[in-house]
Formats: C-alpha cells, structure tokens, sequence
C-alpha cells in the first residue's frame, strides 16, 4: 500500500503529523534556549542558519498539516485526502527529524 491505495482511519488520520510537529517545535525552543546561554555560539551565523534552516521546515510541515486538515474535512476526492495526509507526514517527519539532527549538533546532547 501507498499513500494513494492506503485507506483513510477516520480516527486521527493527522495525529502522528500534529505530533511530529509539536516535537520538532519543542525541540527546535529547547535547542535555542541552549545556544543562547552559550555566548560563543550566538551569534555564529552558522548557528543562526541552522535555526532558520529547522523554522523554515516546520513552517512548511505547518502549512502542509493545515492544508491536509481542510482537504479532510471539506471532503474532497479520497486521493487528494491521502496524498495531503501523506505530504503533512513526511513534511512534519522531516522537521522533526531536522530539528533532532540540530539539537545533537548544536548541543552534543
């Protein structure tokens, strides 16, 4: 199965994607409370680029899970559903998943 045959659980189809996004924000404000303790790391702006780099992937992943939530509840054709319900996945995944790589990175934690 694939995002276009896999069926829609009516149940919380976006949970794992509000999830994912909720971690990667969580995650991306622990991290910058970090670095701004560290006065030699604060105003790199290689540090700087690398929290614009994660804002900008949640932002998307935001957009993306709000864009899925209107095609669900509008009712739209069910392939348009899954395909917006699998982009909020992925987009959300890659976010947490930057924003964790960032942390490790930026903290050694």
């Amino acid at each position: 199965m694939n995002a276009l045959t896999q069926p829609i659980v009516a149940t919380q189809p976006l949970a794992k994607s509000q999830h994912d996004l909720h971690n990667a924000r969580s995650l991306l404000d622990a991290t910058l409370r970090f670095v701004r303790q560290q006065t030699q790391t604060r105003d790199d702006p290689y540090v700087i680029s690398r929290f614009g780099d994660v804002q900008i992937r949640i932002e998307v992943a935001a957009a993306l899970l709000e864009r899925a939530e209107e095609f669900l509840n509008s009712h739209e054709d069910d392939t348009e559903v899954s395909v917006a319900i699998a982009e909020s996945h992925l987009a959300s995944a890659e976010a947490l998943n930057t924003a964790s790589h960032n942390e490790f990175e930026l903290t050694g934690q």
